[in-house]
């Protein structure tokens, strides 16, 4: 089998075969468990294209590991998930952004409540 290719941070789940995941509750878990040893179709919503694709998963416990996905997730709305994004459009010669690696076009930083402007 292929691997899923989700993307951390970038990618929410919205669906499993066509019911919406819109709470915090035991719904994925119950979806995964009805779903276990057979394939499913996950919507999956990518932030970072502003676009969603659909996957086939096939949940099972026999993979080697904990859960029936290998994943770790937490519940979170994707409407504000751009709010605190930025993207790396050019990295200067012998900068900390350059010691750091940090690679332009294909890089974010993500996550902080710093404007970037604030932060020298």
């Amino acid at each position: 089998a292929l691997p899923i290719c989700l993307e951390s941070y970038f990618d929410y789940i919205i669906s499993i075969d066509d019911v919406r995941l819109r709470e915090d509750n035991e719904q994925l878990r119950d979806l995964l468990k009805k779903y276990e040893n057979q394939s499913a179709v996950m919507t999956v919503y990518s932030s970072k294209y502003q676009e969603c694709r659909n996957l086939t998963l096939h949940p099972n416990s026999h993979w080697g590991g904990q859960g029936l996905l290998g994943v770790s997730i937490r519940f979170s709305s994707f409407e504000e998930s751009n709010k605190h994004v930025w993207h790396v459009t050019g990295v200067s010669p012998s900068s900390p952004a350059e010691r750091a690696d940090l690679q332009p076009l294909s890089d974010y930083i993500i996550g902080s409540d710093v404007m970037i402007s604030e932060v020298r």
